[in-house]
């Protein structure tokens, strides 16, 4: 009995993920560890060949997925950090791992790149593991570099594994999205962050004000500045403001934050979210906290800019209410 706890332990150390560690997101890591273990031991397993990774910007989707080749792709025990196919994965130059990205902020990925990673999955992987591709900013694909993509859906080399990650699901077109399996993935919750935020050399006095502005993005976290932690808390202490005197001039307040963020239009949908999540605290006797108001109606903003964008409205819309759920 003794002898089998031990070897359960030691399986179990066997597979504690090192290299590109994601922290957080432990539902979605079980699983893909478990993938991994299955496909690594020649077990019978349901590994589907593609996979979509929804979930808000900056919350560990793309650390998670090179993580997850490494669990694929490593020549010993799984995402051991330090064996040439783990290497070479963090380096970014592995042979069987392809990483597609737009080539600018917000820019369309079009067809051709799209071809050529239909031409490199289709060849057969040099190393152990299937073949890898990782399309960061899937929502970015052009409709036609979508359409191209439904061959290598619908008729996938079975050495092969692609990964399509997304703030907007709503941005893929419906045929693609049929022929993925879709992971979600919540905002980071504060002990993760913290340990982000530590291990990033952010100083201690700076923990509690970068997690309470992030919305559970690391990214953000990690990019805020003194100044804008201190034009949030203004943000916030205007709503305030506003809370304790409901006859205060909206029109007044929006033009204030205007001037600060220089864009009218997105404070104006601030305000009306926190307008409507007010009217709705009040039928529920039981005000939110300011705080929580600004995080979501921040998450609002971001899901009108995707519509300009051109993404899907109603699972734009859905991702949307799944985040701010309360």
């Amino acid at each position: 009995m003794a002898s089998k706890k031990k070897a359960k332990e030691l399986q179990k150390a066997r597979y504690v993920p090192r290299g590109l560690a994601p922290c957080g997101h432990d539902v979605v890591r079980e699983r893909l560890t478990k993938l991994a273990m299955a496909v690594r031991t020649g077990t019978p397993v349901a590994l589907h060949h593609a996979y979509v990774f929804a979930g808000p910007d900056g919350i560990g989707k793309h650390t998670m997925a090179m993580w997850w080749a490494q669990e694929l792709k490593c020549e010993r025990h799984g995402g051991c950090g330090e064996c040439p196919s783990c290497r070479q994965i963090m380096a970014g130059s592995h042979p069987d791992v392809v990483v597609l990205e737009s080539e600018g902020q917000g820019k369309k990925i079009g067809i051709d790149p799209v071809r050529e990673l239909i031409r490199k999955m289709s060849l057969r992987a040099q190393h152990s593991g299937p073949r890898f591709s990782v399309i960061r900013g899937a929502h970015l694909l052009s409709f036609e570099a979508q359409n191209a993509m439904l061959k290598l859906l619908e008729e996938p080399p079975g050495h092969a594994v692609i990964v399509l990650i997304t703030p907007a699901v709503g941005g893929l077109l419906a045929t693609v999205r049929s022929r993925c399996q879709v992971l979600r993935f919540d905002a980071l919750s504060e002990a993760p962050l913290l340990s982000i935020l530590e291990a990033a050399g952010v100083p201690p006095a700076e923990h509690k004000a970068r997690v309470a502005a992030c919305e559970g993005s690391a990214a953000r976290a990690l990019a805020l500045d003194e100044e804008a932690l201190a034009a949030r808390e203004e943000l916030i202490e205007a709503f305030e403001a506003l809370r304790k005197d409901p006859f205060a001039d909206l029109e007044e307040l929006t033009r204030q934050l205007a001037e600060k963020s220089g864009n009218r239009d997105e404070n104006l949908l601030v305000l009306f979210y926190w307008q409507m999540q007010k009217a709705r605290s009040a039928a529920r006797a039981n005000a939110p906290e300011t705080a929580t108001l600004v995080a979501q109606a921040e998450r609002t903003s971001a899901t009108i800019r995707m519509l300009a964008a051109g993404v899907n409205a109603k699972v734009a819309i859905r991702d949307m209410l799944l985040d701010v759920r309360g």
